[in-house]
This record gives C-alpha cells, structure tokens and sequence, in this order.
C-alpha cells in the first residue's frame, strides 16, 4: 500500500515546517515518523494526518508514506536510510554525484545547481535546504548519475556490471498494481506518457522539478532536471523520448 499510496497517510500540515536552509534536518527520521503516526506524538493530528478511507481502497499520494519506506529500510537493514543507499546504490553504481545529505553534497566539493522561485517576473534564487522527511523527495545528484540508475530498469535490473534489482522486482513495478481503482499505478513508478508506454516518476519541491520515465519494450527513457520548481516538463519528456527513437 505504500508502494501504490494507497495506505491513506496524509502528508499534514507538520511537514511544512520541516525545511531547514543551510543546514541538514537536526531530527531522525524514525523519531519524526513516530511522533508523526503514532497518538500522543509531537506531531499527531488524526484528521491531517491521514485521509478519511480505509487502507487499499482510494489512491493519493503520500510523501510521508515514502519517508516511512525509508523507515522500513531501516529496520530490515539495520543500517541508516543514507548509508543502506551508498553501500547499496550509490557505491555499486558509482553514482559518486549522490547525496541524501546537503552537508555531504557541499564537502564533496562539487557544483550545487542554485534553485530558484519565479516571483513577480524575477528568479529569485533559494538557499540549499533539507526536510525531514528527505526519502521522499531530497537527493541531490546529476544527470549521469541518476541516468546508471535508470539504466538498470532497462537492462533487467543490472548497471555498471551490479544486479541492483531482480528483473521480477522490475516488472511488478511496471505492472498496474491497482487496475480497480487506478490503472496507471505500479510500484512507485506510475505510466507518465501513456501513448508512449513511459512508466516512470516525477517531483517537484521549491526551485526544483524533476521527471524520468522509460519505455520498457524499446529500452528507451528520458530523463529531465529543472532548477525552478515551476518547470512543465511532461511535454518535454515526451518530445525527448520521440527524439531517442531516432538516435
């Protein structure tokens, strides 16, 4: 159910105050989730917190329901959400560009692309931040790296000589996990383009938009970063995948 959102956890009104510029979130992700979900936390609100159906019967999104996912990789590996990545991901794949935190993306010593907000017909830039609730939404990484990753899913689960996934693992994600209720849903990935059979995901946060999606019959995908949060870019990904069909 967290994989396809339908576990009815709500992204409430506490997540917006889990931004923090300049710096790295102060709280662990475990402790926010169970302030979050459990009665008597810090931030419990029954009504925000989760919507009004029973689990497994409507689909909305769920940010928080992902950071809950990070949880879960916690608890079975043992290891932090960040270092499970590096030792598991990031590492294997050589995706040396990749960061959860902000203050290991700075030490590394690489650009950080400047986020911006297009305010009054003016870009008007965005100090780097993180939330809480960073598995839903907070890597930084690059175009490249991010492309080894998406290689994997059209090379049967493996990139850089690494099995990062099964190929059964890949095509449960491409596969409609909820046809009665929607039928463009599978594991977290979702059917973006349906005229081209694009199965990937998109994002957005302040000063950031993001979309990557691959056909898995042609092997062919597209993937498109945006640094104004603002940015369409459906269009552009489909109008990109046309474009790798002729290459």
């Amino acid at each position: 159910m967290l994989l396809t959102h339908t576990s009815g956890i709500a992204d409430g009104s506490a997540l917006d105050n889990q931004y923090y510029y300049g710096q790295d979130s102060p709280i662990a992700l475990d402790s926010f989730l169970q302030d979050y979900l459990v009665p008597g936390g810090q931030f419990y609100n029954a009504s925000e917190n989760f919507y009004a159906f029973e689990p497994g019967t409507k689909h909305e999104y769920s940010n928080i329901g992902s950071a809950l996912i990070g949880v879960l990789v916690e608890q079975i590996s043992n290891q932090g959400f960040n270092t499970y990545c590096k030792e598991n991901i990031f590492d294997p794949l050589e995706m040396t560009h990749s960061f959860w935190r902000l203050d290991e993306s700075i030490q590394s010593g690489y650009s950080i692309v400047q986020p911006y907000n297009y305010v009054s017909s003016e870009y008007e830039p965005i100090q780097h931040y993180t939330f809480t609730d960073y598995p839903n939404g907070g890597l930084r990484s690059s175009g490249r790296d991010m492309h080894k990753l998406l290689t994997a899913f059209v090379q049967g689960g493996s990139s850089n000589n690494h099995q990062l996934l099964k190929i059964s693992t890949i095509n449960s994600m491409i596969t409609p996990q909820i046809p009665s209720i929607d039928n463009e849903v599978g594991l977290h990935l979702f059917i973006m383009d349906s005229a081209h059979e694009l199965w990937g995901h998109d994002g957005g946060e302040d000063g950031v938009a993001t979309i990557m999606a691959f056909n898995p019959v042609t092997k062919i995908g597209a993937l498109i970063f945006a640094n104004q949060g603002d940015a369409e870019l459906e269009e552009i990904l489909s109008e990109a995948y046309k474009l790798g069909l002729k290459i």
